[in-house]
Parts: C-alpha cells; sequence; structure tokens
C-alpha cells in the first residue's frame, strides 16, 4: 500500500470517528478502489451509494461532478471524493458538484495526492493537478461550502479537506 493511500485511510478512520453514523453517504470516483467504495469500511450509514464518471466500474450512478446544477436542495448527508480531483479539469465546476450533492448541514470530505508520482495509466484518466490546502481551502469555499478545515499528511504524500453545506451561500 503507498503512502499516500495509508495517510488516506488513517485520515478516513479519524473523521469516521469523529462525524459518527451518516444517513446517505455518496463516495465519488471509485477507479482503483479494491472493492469499489474502498471508504465504506470506515463510515457507518443507512445507504453508502458509489459514484463515477465511468460506467464500466459499475458504481451505482454514473455521474460526471463537473456536470451537475449547484442546488440548496442536495441527497446526501456526507459526501467521499477521494482521489478524485487530481484527475478533474475543471476543477470549479466539480467543487460546485460536490456542493450540490451535499445536503444543507451535510459534510463533504476531499483529498488529493501531493507527493505521489503521476499516475494517469493507472486508470482514472488523465492526472492534472497537486492540490496545496490552501488552494483546497479556497476552490471548496468559492463552491459554496461554510466551514473548511484542511489536512495534510505527516509525510507529505497527501492533502485534504473536510467542508460543511451551511445555510447561507
Amino acid at each position: 500500500m503507498s503512502p499516500c493511500r495509508r495517510a488516506v485511510r488513517r485520515r478516513m478512520f479519524q473523521l469516521a470517528a469523529e462525524l459518527g453514523p451518516q444517513r446517505r453517504v455518496l463516495e465519488i470516483g471509485i477507479a482503483g478502489d479494491d472493492p469499489p467504495g474502498a471508504n465504506r469500511e470506515f463510515f457507518i450509514a443507512e445507504t453508502y451509494k458509489t459514484a463515477d464518471v465511468d460506467p464500466a466500474l459499475a458504481p451505482d450512478y454514473v455521474l460526471d461532478i463537473t456536470a451537475l446544477p449547484a442546488t440548496n436542495v442536495g441527497t446526501w448527508d456526507l459526501v467521499i471524493c477521494s482521489q478524485v480531483l487530481e484527475h478533474v479539469w475543471d476543477l470549479e465546476a466539480a467543487a460546485r458538484g460536490l456542493w450540490g450533492l451535499t445536503v444543507l448541514g451535510g459534510v463533504c470530505i476531499v483529498d488529493v495526492p501531493m507527493d505521489y508520482p503521476p499516475h494517469d495509466e493507472q486508470g482514472g484518466g488523465p492526472d492534472y493537478w497537486r492540490i496545496m490546502p490552501t488552494g483546497l481551502k479556497r476552490l471548496l469555499h468559492r463552491a459554496g461550502f461554510g466551514r473548511v478545515e484542511c489536512w495534510a499528511a505527516d509525510d507529505m504524500s497527501a492533502n485534504g479537506a473536510v467542508a460543511w453545506k451551511e445555510l447561507a451561500r
């Protein structure tokens, strides 16, 4: 297991304990996960679904987060977008899509690799970005998330953020 994956797993375990049980969870981007929706093991949820842009991966939902409306309604109490944004060209559209999927009062967890080699050939599509914690924070605030807490792995292998969708946009 790569240092990046180890750091993400450690953080997901901590976040699951902090956030507690969830009603509806959607995990975005399941390419490379074994099994698909690999973060499911950490979160207790009434409903846990997966989504990916690639139908060949057999996600519960085929969707492109850059093509979603940024609505106030949302459906998911927790949205997990792990190791996905580096493969998305339009980061602002993706962040707005994540905001639109999340219910008011809900949480979105986003993490990205940092010190990890480009991995176009390993699936998931082209590898475009490495995003710093301050970049994630600004991106998620601009999308409408009210409170955003960022983190970086001790070994700098991954960066992430936890964002809350609050009442005011």
